[in-house]
């Protein structure tokens, strides 16, 4: 999994930074929280860092802590230093955020710490993109050339519950009046044994299969999702998937992979609007 003694030592950076900082927030993490247990599938016994390779019995674990450690880095890093800070709606997802299993796959349909987690991250690219995100009811409150924007997060899992979510998300935006965008993170809805890609794919190859994939996937739904936001404030849709990949000239890394869907072409004001968001997320 872990292909050199080099990224070895850099997760483990990644993952003592998360635990600490959430630690220096007041929060406590128990040895067998799921952080705790993805830090220790990158050690040896001597607590030095380890080379996972695929016949590791932790090897699921370490690629899981792959990708969570370095999402959760990037949201702290940006989300912490907000002024105002974020306060007490942020402490509440950090608290969530610890909970869990360390798989996903041995998890039931209740997530809160990996859906915490999800609304954090988008957040943080809101943050990055000078948004000045605040968390609430929507999920996310954040503002551009003037005008609020309302986002609602959904982590789906199922593709048997995308329509009820979804719409969920289309309902709490419409209560707000404001201009608003669904996230959706299909990351284990279109990979519900959560495989890793294996294959030594190269980033052109990868992109193509991908965009190949997402195409297919629109083609089936884009008339459903057109039909589901007709006569709301909803604007459009943002979908993202966080695959671990084995690339053969860095080894295994994260790829996040963001896709928007614009859903107001019928109107040249919120064309323009949507248009904007996306090209600043």
């Amino acid at each position: 999994m872990i292909c050199s003694r080099r990224m070895a030592g850099s997760l483990l950076q990644t993952a003592d930074y998360v635990i600490q900082t959430i630690k220096d927030q007041g929060i406590a993490l128990s040895l067998s929280s799921r952080l705790q247990v993805m830090r220790m599938s990158f050690l040896r016994p001597d607590g030095t860092p380890k080379i996972v390779s695929p016949d590791d019995p932790h090897a699921n674990i370490a690629r899981e802590g792959i990708r969570d450690f370095q999402i959760l880095e990037f949201a702290l890093r940006h989300l912490l230093d907000i002024q105002p800070p974020l306060g007490q709606p942020l402490m509440e997802r950090l608290r969530k955020i610890v909970g869990d299993k360390p798989l996903p796959q041995d998890q039931n349909d209740r997530t809160h710490g990996r859906d915490a987690q999800a609304e954090c991250y988008v957040a943080a690219v809101c943050t990055k993109a000078g948004m000045q995100p605040r968390l609430g009811e929507p999920d996310i409150i954040c503002g551009l050339d003037g005008q609020q924007w309302a986002l609602e997060v959904k982590r789906i899992k199922k593709i048997a519950r995308f329509q009820e979510r979804v719409k969920e998300a289309i309902d709490q935006i419409q209560r707000v009046k404001l201009p608003g965008i669904v996230v959706c993170d299909l990351t284990v809805m279109l990979n519900e044994k959560n495989e890793a890609i294996f294959a030594p794919i190269r980033d052109k190859e990868f992109l193509s299969l991908w965009r190949a994939s997402f195409s297919r996937f629109i083609r089936d739904y884009g008339p459903r999702l057109d039909s589901w936001r007709h006569g709301t404030e909803v604007r459009g849709m943002i979908f993202l998937q966080h695959y671990i990949r084995l690339n053969p000239e860095t080894g295994w890394e994260l790829n996040t992979l963001t896709n928007c869907l614009n859903q107001s072409h019928f109107n040249q004001q919120r064309d323009r609007e949507f248009l904007r968001f996306a090209e600043r997320f």
